[in-house]
């Protein structure tokens, strides 16, 4: 990205620097559009350190110009993202703002991300759609598929309740086509696989507790998870059921691993970006992504990408879709409910969405999932699912769904933890 800016200290006090950024992801054309930024720089003696960010933004023929700010800024890119729209072509109804961050201490420099850069995807093109507010409580009965007492052994669930934190149990799963349940039993060091609720076999593994799991059509299933150090790792397990080498794929946080056909691809924090993994082993475990940028949206597996991202005013979400670089089928979903994680997003095969969104309020204290299926400006069902966990989970790993069609959810309770499923229908 260029020479680093010395800033004051002495560059071999560095021992740390950590860059944390938030990009928009999706925007509406005119709204105000800022990439909040910060850098963390810790010294040897564990003492903070003076560190910088920079923002570069992308021009015509990939020229880069750089502002620079102190350790926390958030950047204004309202004039250039309007800008993408007139130099797009007439006609068009979305552009794309290109990005580079990086933090600077001494002479050390953290780019985000890695390589190349991240994008703004612009558009004039999103509907508004109100999601219908459900009552706390008035929830679907799901259909149990799986139940595992808590304890040690092939027809239970590993647990190791905290001290003054919370309990962790089974961290991911995943469903293929035939309905099979391929639950990540980290504390017992396997990934268990269940045919309508039987232990049909089992891998033997050794991750740490927290990982994510997704399989293939092939029946192959991917793993993610990072080690104490930042590497983050790869893994998988064949058909046969046997554990392979795992390998890095690089620094950072893992945060999910999802399948596309027969293709996995992993999201890596703080970059907030997704990179192919092919978990074949040897030095190199990812396969450059076109034009040497990781993918801003989810890929699909098909040169697709899905967007999302929730605004920070908590009450908006915005989808779409990224195809031969322009997105389409953008939407705005708006609530008057406080809205948390983005549990699931998909594709619905018909040119929508369903997407799976936390809600909560304050007082009286409740929460609970909203599960939706968006199609052409407006929610065609929607439903309520229990917010139901008594071992921390990660919010990606709750919902599934599965090569079958359909959305599984991952529960637990002082009893232990179940699999259960929604058959996806009926109309709002």
């Amino acid at each position: 990205p260029g020479p680093a800016h010395a800033a004051p200290g002495r560059p071999a006090a560095v021992a740390r620097l950590e860059l944390y950024a938030t990009s928009p992801v999706l925007v509406r054309a005119g709204a105000p559009v800022r990439v909040p930024a910060e850098a963390v720089c810790a010294t040897v003696s564990g003492t903070f350190c003076a560190a910088e960010v920079e923002l570069g933004l992308e021009g015509p023929g990939s020229a880069v110009r750089w502002v620079r700010a102190g350790a926390r800024a958030a950047f204004d890119v309202s004039g250039p993202a309007r800008r993408t729209l007139s130099r797009s072509g007439p006609g068009a109804s979305g552009g794309v703002l290109r990005f580079r961050l990086r933090a600077v201490a001494g002479s050390r420099v953290v780019a985000s991300p890695p390589t190349g850069s991240a994008q703004v995807y612009v558009t004039d093109d999103m509907p508004s759609v109100t999601i219908p507010e459900i009552p706390f409580g008035e929830v679907r009965a799901p259909a149990a598929v799986l139940s595992l007492p808590w304890g040690t052994g092939p027809d239970r669930a590993g647990l190791a309740v905290g001290d003054q934190a919370p309990a962790l149990g089974p961290p991911s799963f995943d469903v293929d086509a035939a309905g099979r349940v391929f639950l990540l039993d980290t504390l017992q060091q396997r990934l268990a696989v269940f045919d309508r609720g039987r232990l049909a076999r089992s891998a033997d593994l050794d991750v740490p507790p927290r990982a994510d799991v997704a399989v293939r059509v092939s029946g192959v299933a991917a793993l993610l998870w990072s080690r104490p150090d930042g590497t983050v790792m790869a893994g998988r397990v064949g058909r046969d059921g046997v554990a392979r080498r795992p390998v890095a794929i690089g620094q950072g946080i893992a945060a999910q691993v999802r399948a596309a056909g027969d293709r996995a691809f992993a999201q890596v924090l703080p970059a907030d970006a997704w990179e192919e993994v092919t978990a074949a082993g040897g030095a190199d475990a990812t396969a450059p992504p076109p034009g040497g940028s990781w993918s801003t949206g989810e890929p699909e597996g098909d040169g697709r990408e899905l967007l999302r991202v929730v605004d920070p005013d908590g009450h908006r979400v915005r989808l779409g879709t990224v195809e031969e670089g322009s997105v389409t089928d953008a939407v705005e979903l708006t609530s008057a409910q406080n809205l948390g994680e983005i549990a699931l997003a998909e594709p619905d095969g018909e040119g929508g969405y369903w997407v799976v969104l936390h809600v909560w309020r304050e007082d009286p204290a409740a929460d609970q999932y909203e599960a939706l299926d968006v199609r052409d400006g407006r929610v065609l069902t929607a439903f309520a699912a229990a917010a139901q966990q008594f071992a921390l989970a990660s919010p990606f790993s709750i919902f599934r769904i599965g090569g079958d069609g359909r959305l599984y959810q991952l529960m637990s309770d002082p009893a232990g933890v179940r699999i259960v499923a929604y058959d996806l229908g009926g109309t709002a």
